[in-house]
C-alpha cells in the first residue's frame, strides 16, 4: 500500500515537470534538438545528488545551486573569442 501511494507522488511528480519542460519548449525556451525526456534526467540527476555534492570547505548550496543553473542553462564550454 505504501508503495503504490509513493509510486503516485512519484508519477504526479514526474507529470508536472513533463509538462513544464513541454510549456518551455512551446514558448521557445528551449534548443529544439533538446530530447525533453533527456532534460528531465539531467534535471533529476542534479538535484537528486546535490547532499552528495555537500563538504566541509567546499562550495555552499547557493554556490553550487549557481553554478548547476550555468551549467545547465548557459553551458559549460568556454565561449570563443569571435575573430575579426
Amino acid at each position: 500500500e505504501e508503495k503504490q501511494r509513493l509510486r503516485k507522488v512519484r508519477e504526479r511528480y514526474e507529470s508536472d515537470w513533463r509538462k513544464l519542460i513541454a510549456r518551455a519548449h512551446t514558448a521557445g525556451c528551449l534548443e529544439v534538438e533538446i530530447d525533453d525526456d533527456a532534460l528531465r534526467y539531467c534535471l533529476f540527476g542534479v538535484m537528486n545528488w546535490t547532499l552528495e555534492w555537500l563538504r566541509p570547505g567546499g562550495p555552499m548550496p547557493d554556490q553550487l545551486g549557481a553554478m548547476f543553473f550555468h551549467i545547465m542553462f548557459r553551458g559549460a564550454a568556454r565561449k570563443q573569442a569571435e575573430e575579426s
